[in-house]
């Protein structure tokens, strides 16, 4: 059972439609198929496999593939799950709970909007007015498995071809939705418009080869100072770096918490929520709050002679006129653990 436990675990990639399995690369906690660096690019002589669906047929693509993912028929969401549980810093709780909403990802309404508000709507897609379909490698992060269902998603609105670059820290997420879209519609233009495969970041054996302008327009690039930094040295003209770098999320709570107990209650709830949000590894989960206090006091979390604990106390507070705000570092002191815990 042990052997079997710390065992490498496979990961298979995705190459425009066809899964490759293989054991060829071992990095100790896991191992990849052997990369073929010709078959991770769409030649420029040829346009995009998706460059002329209509949108509308690609949304019902996306949508197809998010019921799947939501049945599973096949297991391939929940082999991704037990292979992440191995592999993930998140614990499996918090995995389970984030691939049981994958599929609502691709949902219709939800796809529909992004194309209406976000992208002008789909005559400017189909008609590549204003747009043309981009070539992206997507540097995606790791931290939610929402962030490979997202990078789809948008990256199928937009009729392009896309190769993903798997995060070390969530390997199978975007795998398992490109076979649930083989799945749903095999050697379909949109299924053969993605790549996911895995290397170590910074490889220049790799990055030097394929990040050029001769194969893609642009590096979408998730990650901290070192993904970052590693990025930009392949940047010229013709290949530009799109970065999301590391976000600072904050709340701002209002006096009109302290209107009663009840209010307070509800509030304190929330705020744990949001503090909380993927383990606290979501870029939306609350870094730091701002507390306005109803009076010059301590922080009123901590001074309420109802939240008189030992946790609560952690916050860090700051209320030197009426008008200070509580500042409260929740991923250091676990204020919003401290506030939840308080006794209601």
């Amino acid at each position: 059972m042990n052997s079997v436990l710390n065992a490498a675990v496979p990961v298979c990639h995705v190459i425009k439609g066809r899964t490759v399995t293989g054991t060829d690369t071992d990095y100790t906690r896991f191992a990849t198929p052997a990369l073929n660096l010709d078959e991770l690019v769409w030649p420029r002589s040829e346009p995009g496999p998706a460059f002329d669906v209509p949108l509308a047929e690609i949304i019902d693509v996306l949508v197809q593939t998010g019921e799947r993912l939501t049945r599973d028929p096949d297991g391939l969401l929940a082999q991704a799950l037990d292979f992440s549980a191995r592999t993930s810093p998140l614990p499996r709780d918090v995995l389970e709970r984030s691939y049981a909403s994958l599929g609502r990802v691709f949902n219709r309404r939800g796809l529909q909007f992004q194309v209406d508000q976000e992208l002008g709507g789909a005559d400017v897609i189909d008609g590549w007015r204003d747009a043309f379909p981009p070539r992206l490698i997507h540097v995606i992060a790791g931290n939610a498995p929402g962030v490979a269902a997202v990078s789809v998603a948008r990256g199928a609105l937009t009729k392009g071809v896309h190769l993903l670059k798997l995060p070390s820290n969530d390997l199978f997420s975007a795998t398992a939705i490109l076979r649930a879209m083989a799945a749903v519609a095999p050697g379909h233009p949109l299924t053969r418009s993605f790549s996911a495969a895995y290397w170590r970041g910074g490889d220049a054996k790799v990055e030097g080869l394929l990040f050029r302008p001769q194969f893609f327009d642009k590096l979408v690039a998730w990650g901290g100072d070192s993904t970052i930094r590693s990025a930009r040295q392949y940047i010229g003209p013709g290949f530009e770096l799109v970065a999301f770098d590391p976000k600072t999320s904050i709340s701002l709570i209002g006096r009109e918490a302290f209107e009663s107990d009840t209010v307070l209650a509800d509030v304190a709830e929330r705020a744990a929520a949001d503090a909380t949000i993927m383990n606290q590894q979501a870029c939306a989960s609350t870094s730091s709050r701002s507390i306005a206090t109803a009076r010059c006091c301590n922080c009123a979390w901590a001074s309420s002679a109802r939240l008189r604990r030992p946790a609560a106390t952690r916050c860090l507070a700051s209320c030197a006129t009426r008008s200070t705000a509580c500042a409260t570092s929740s991923r250091s002191t676990a204020c919003g653990a401290a506030m939840k815990a308080a006794a209601w």
